[in-house]
């Protein structure tokens, strides 16, 4: 019964905090998986959305359709599949033994469940393992649980859980790493050396961090738990030694195999030396938390991960004080460390960790991890210095139990226990605060994916599929594409990897990049052939961040005009076009629009301008600042993908008196060159066209100061159709012109969100385009099923992050009418927030320009 107690104990406790932490996650066990820790206000429960739960869930799914024998041993076919499925061949483990758990038990939970289960049980045996560390470190029974499950309490352990990152699975072996290491060193069990190997095997199986930090301590951790015990390293005592170094062979052992296959998995990714394959130190600064991420309880970003509070903040302050109180009450030192030193030793190495953590950001500028990256170069590989944090949760918790001990030796027994439980109960509230967790409903069926895949069943060839937006591959826009592949087992050539193959990246992506835009020649189709590819499947909901320049809508209508495209089936925002053997004799043309949005823009002073150009501050350019030209002045824009249809136009803000060359050019071509009479005291834009072409380019904007001086604050890529509205007219601006995160309705006149397929957020924005001083009246066209009163989402115009209307409700039944004063011509936005609580069909907005 004591046995069961030891085990069963941590293991209810860790459920108890599971349930409440993630609430309400056990309520949708089966049918949806944690996608973010930190989910903005509104429904929890969330439409599919790409993130990296999904991608994590399609390798524990795949290693279940290896064992069922659907799918070929160490072939991973449904991403990255360029037509060659011996390519696919990976010797890689899926995360083992997480993945053999999720096979278990899938077919009874589902995939949802399966994959909330790994979550769990990974959670619950991080706090098994921590509880009878801490029991070895002479704590009792229930210290033990308190500690040991406030070590999973971490949010950092809850954001790497939640984002879909094998980090937080893996982050159960590093105790269990500690825990056989201290067995093996301190009592002489061959067990405890076989569970540190194992520890380190599993972790280079799941988690390549987790792998490199637990073995870059562990040396330290033996070292610790040697010192702890009293262990004497001098020639008098080389027995002693020996045997523990005998004890210690099976950890050695696997540790070694682990590391063999940690810098085997390194070779079959990079080329050369796999030392000098170091992350730039700009990447590990971007990666770098902030200090006061600490504390903050609001911060963002990657500073949210390192989150320890107040209580763990009283806890460590209380602990050294309790220490230097009995350092000087001690006479001498006795023969082996007291628990001052113990507790000490753990606070450094607490402190060490979050001091690398930090990154960048840490003390002195940054320059421990400087030189950490220089003395050791393997450590140079790392790009995301927080991640170091995943060794922190059971040395704390070794702490805290510590700190108690120290405070016992003070103060009565029972007030001790008492305050350390209530700081405990602060850091529970505390940590629990800082969890708001977001769920994504896991989808058992993709309609469009299942079209392509009985279509090409019936014509009794492989199921081969390009989604598009085709990305690099490192992006998780890719994530639920692969996964809907999964459900129907469609060979995709999209992928998302940390890694990308060299088929893809080199050869597949510049090839058929141009399908992003809709282009897709008949040398493309004939290609796409060859290679056993017979459907393209469109995401419009896709084409929504900054990589893209034009909206979904601009590439919809191209594939719906194009002779070899026809479509096999839309759902929800996803539609299944087949490629035809043969052009189609006639075909309806698609919808067109009158004009797009664009999402390409770039301020003059960030980046490079020629001498005799200068930097100038002026509060009435957009960001404060603008570069001043006179004769001879050149400015580089950034280059930028794009299909010049003869629609497109640079439009440059400027001010002064003389000539400005606006050149397009494409690497060192000058494709065309419009000379532009500019003579305005205030802020002014002229255009100038791109010429046309038949594919994709890529394509920069070059201005020069011909004659004259000006100031140039901005250039934008947009569509030479758009016009401000005169005085007293109203422009229709058509929802699907737009980019969205939505689906065009069957009749192509509106934009669709509906909770089962769209998750809540920001959903639509444009057209970021110029527009003229004036008053207007910005009227929203749209209609909705839900009741009368029911708030569908805000509305705002917004010209940067610090100008911006507020937010207007649109309201089902009720009219809704924003009012606003542009003041500086700056390009300018509608943003749409979507609430997730109603459907809603957006057919666009009417613009009315009213003057006094």
């Amino acid at each position: 019964m004591k046995t069961f107690r030891k085990f069963a104990f941590p293991v209810l406790a860790t459920c108890v905090l599971w349930a409440a932490y993630s609430w309400p996650l056990p309520r949708h066990f089966r049918s949806a998986v944690p996608w973010t820790a930190s989910a903005p206000a509104g429904p929890v429960v969330h439409a599919p959305r790409p993130c990296d739960s999904f991608q994590f869930l399609y390798h524990l799914w795949l290693f279940r359709d290896m064992l069922a024998g659907r799918t070929p041993p160490m072939h991973d076919l449904y991403q990255f599949n360029t037509g060659d499925d011996g390519e696919r061949f990976r010797l890689k483990t899926f995360s083992f033994p997480f993945s053999l758990l999720y096979a278990v038990f899938e077919t009874p939970l589902g995939r949802a469940g399966a994959y909330n289960l790994v979550g769990l049980t990974a959670l619950a045996f991080g706090a098994l393992f921590t509880t009878l560390l801490l029991r070895r470190l002479g704590a009792g029974e229930m210290e033990a649980i308190i500690a040991g499950v406030v070590g999973c309490a971490f949010p950092y352990t809850w954001f790497s859980l939640m984002n879909g990152s094998p980090t937080g699975p893996a982050m159960m072996w590093w105790p269990a790493i500690m825990l056989g290491l201290d067995m093996a060193i301190v009592s002489g069990r061959r067990s405890g050396a076989w569970l540190a190997g194992i520890g380190l095997l599993f972790a280079s199986c799941t988690d390549p961090h987790v792998f490199f930090f637990s073995a870059l301590a562990s040396p330290f951790w033996a070292l610790f738990s040697a010192w702890r015990s009293g262990m004497k390293l001098r020639p008098a005592q080389p027995c002693e030694v020996a045997g523990v170094l005998r004890c210690l062979i099976p950890a050695v052992a696997l540790g070694a195999a682990a590391v063999v296959w940690f810098l085997a998995g390194l070779n079959r990714h990079c080329s050369g030396n796999i030392f000098e394959q170091s992350a730039p130190i700009a990447m590990a600064a971007l990666y770098s938390p902030m200090p006061a991420g600490l504390f903050d309880i609001h911060a963002t970003g990657k500073s949210a991960f390192i989150y320890l509070g107040i209580g763990m903040t009283l806890l460590a302050v209380g602990g050294v004080a309790a220490a230097m109180r009995l350092r000087m009450r001690r006479d001498r030192r006795p023969a082996a460390p007291d628990q001052p030193d113990i507790f000490v030793v753990l606070l450094l190495a607490c402190l060490a960790i979050i001091i690398l953590a930090l990154g960048t950001n840490g003390p002195f500028c940054g320059r421990i991890l400087f030189a950490l990256r220089k003395v050791f170069p393997p450590y140079a590989m790392i790009r995301q210095p927080h991640k170091i944090f995943c060794l922190l949760p059971p040395i704390a918790a070794a702490a805290s139990f510590s700190a108690l001990a120290l405070w016992r030796r003070l103060f009565p027994a029972q007030s001790a226990l008492r305050l350390w439980i209530a700081l405990h109960l602060l850091i529970f509230v505390e940590f629990s605060a800082r969890i708001s967790p977001g769920l994504a409903r896991v989808p058992t069926e993709a309609p469009a994916y299942d079209a392509a895949a009985l279509d090409a069943a019936l014509n009794a060839r492989e199921c081969r599929a390009v989604a598009i937006p085709l990305r690099r591959g490192t992006e998780h826009d890719s994530s639920l594409p692969v996964y809907c592949a999964s459900l129907h087992r469609v060979r995709l050539a999209n992928g998302y990897s940390p890694v990308v193959p060299r088929s893809y990246a080199k050869k597949f992506l510049p090839a058929f990049a141009s399908l992003n835009f809709g282009v897709v020649s008949d040398k493309q189709i004939q290609d796409l052939e060859t290679l056993g590819f017979g459907y393209i499947i469109f995401h419009e909901d896709l084409f929504f961040d900054n990589t893209d320049v034009l909206p979904s809508s601009a590439a919809l209508e191209r594939l719906f005009d194009n002779p070899r495209l026809t479509v096999l089936r839309k759902h929800d925002a996803t539609w299944c076009f087949r490629i035809l053997p043969n052009r189609t004799p006639s075909k309806p043309p698609a919808p067109s629009l009158p004009f797009f949005a664009s999402n390409f823009r770039w301020e003059a002073e960030e980046h490079g301008f020629i001498p005799p150009a200068e930097l100038v501050a002026d509060s009435s350019a957009g960001a404060g600042r603008a570069v001043n030209m006179r004769g001879g002045s050149i400015l580089k824009g950034p280059e930028r993908m794009v299909f010049p249809d003869g629609k497109l136009c640079w439009f440059v803000r400027a001010k002064g008196s003389g000539k400005l060359a606006i050149a397009t050019k494409s690497g060192d071509s000058i494709l065309e060159m419009s000379v532009c009479e500019l003579k305005a005291a205030d802020w002014q834009w002229i255009s100038a066209s791109i010429p046309a072409r038949t594919s994709p380019v890529s394509l920069r904007a070059q201005i020069e100061m011909v004659e004259g001086s000006a100031q140039v604050d901005c250039c934008a890529l947009g569509d030479a159709r758009w016009q401000s509205p005169e005085k007293g007219m109203t422009l229709l601006i058509p929802a699907r012109s737009m980019f969205h995160t939505g689906a065009s309705s069957p009749d192509m006149d509106a934009v669709a969100w509906d909770p089962s397929f769209s998750p809540p957020g920001s959903a639509l924005h444009g057209p970021g385009l110029p527009l003229e001083n004036g008053q207007y009246r910005l009227t929203v066209e749209y209609n909705s099923t839900a009741e009368q009163g029911t708030l569908i989402g805000r509305l705002q115009a917004r010209w940067s992050d610090t100008m911006e209307t507020p937010l207007k409700d649109i309201v089902s039944g009720c009219e809704c009418v924003l009012e606003f004063t542009q003041t500086c011509n700056l390009p300018w936005e509608i943003i749409l927030h979507y609430e997730g609580t109603a459907d809603l069909h957006l057919y666009g907005f009417r613009l009315t320009r009213v003057e006094p």
